[in-house]
């Protein structure tokens, strides 16, 4: 048997195993409709079956998400990538054939404008420090519910990290985490703006929220990488939880189109 590229940019069968192509596990077309042009195509890696039915049918209920294929190999997914439309990655963080960290690594190689999102349902502090440093956009408990999946899908989608208060805890715990970075001097107004950035608001967001124009939050922004010396999103969530600017209650970071969302849970796996 031969996987071979579909002309709608599928895959040509549904269920089909992977042992003919020497590669364990099994990878299946997600859905029979076709994504639209503004759906986040979505390719889920796991190694439990009920884990990968339960996101595809949550997700495929939610505007603007096409799960796109599935599969438990990661040696097929590398495959796969290169012949489908793929924006973002949920992986399995205990996946057979590779570490968590390595696999992040590699996806980030292979695709670098690719968003990671790795469910687990636990990790050493190791295991957390690495899979940052390999570069993974977002780290989301298995037994997460639906609408928490989805949330973290768009929060990455715009280029935001989706990292919980309590991993990033975990982080600065270890000897080994670097030295926080001085505040630089910000402003009120800057501290607020840097606490919604680190919570996965847009620019726009922050600017209907506190009632600014979206240059003027612009502008905070830049300051904000001026006098902290941080570049990337998923370094000022660290910082701004290191500062305590993300003790506030889960409710108040809820994004207002995840309120809306009426899926079912996912259960743990």
């Amino acid at each position: 048997m031969q996987i071979k590229k579909a002309a709608s940019n599928q895959l040509p069968a549904t269920g089909e195993r992977n042992s003919a192509l020497g590669i364990q596990g099994f990878t299946r077309r997600a859905s029979d409709r076709s994504p639209t042009a503004s759906d986040t195509r979505i390719f889920l890696i796991d190694s439990h079956p009920l884990m990968l039915a339960g996101l595809r049918v949550s997700l495929m209920s939610a505007v603007g998400l096409f799960v796109a294929a599935e599969t438990s190999s990661f040696a097929m997914a590398q495959r796969l990538l290169k012949q489908l439309d793929i924006q973002v990655v949920i992986l399995d963080a205990m996946l057979d054939d590779i570490e968590a960290s390595d696999a992040v690594a590699a996806l980030k190689q292979q695709s670098p404008a690719l968003r990671v999102l790795v469910s687990y349902m636990s990790l050493t502090q190791f295991e957390i420090s690495q899979l940052i440093k390999a570069g993974v956009d977002g780290l989301i408990l298995r037994n997460a519910c639906a609408d928490d999946f989805i949330q973290a899908i768009r929060t990455i989608m715009r280029g935001a990290s989706f990292i919980p208060i309590a991993v990033t805890s975990r982080i600065f715990t270890d000897s080994k985490a670097p030295a926080t970075p001085s505040a630089g001097g910000m402003t009120a107004r800057e501290t607020d703006v840097l606490r919604l950035i680190a919570s996965g608001f847009s620019n726009k967001d922050i600017a209907r929220r506190l009632q600014l124009s979206i240059r003027t939050v612009e502008t905070h922004r830049l300051n904000l990488r001026k006098k902290t010396g941080m570049l990337r999103p998923k370094d000022m969530v660290l910082f701004a939880h290191r500062l305590g600017l993300l003790s506030l209650p889960e409710d108040n970071l809820r994004r207002p189109d995840s309120r809306n969302l009426t899926l079912k849970p996912i259960g743990a796996v």
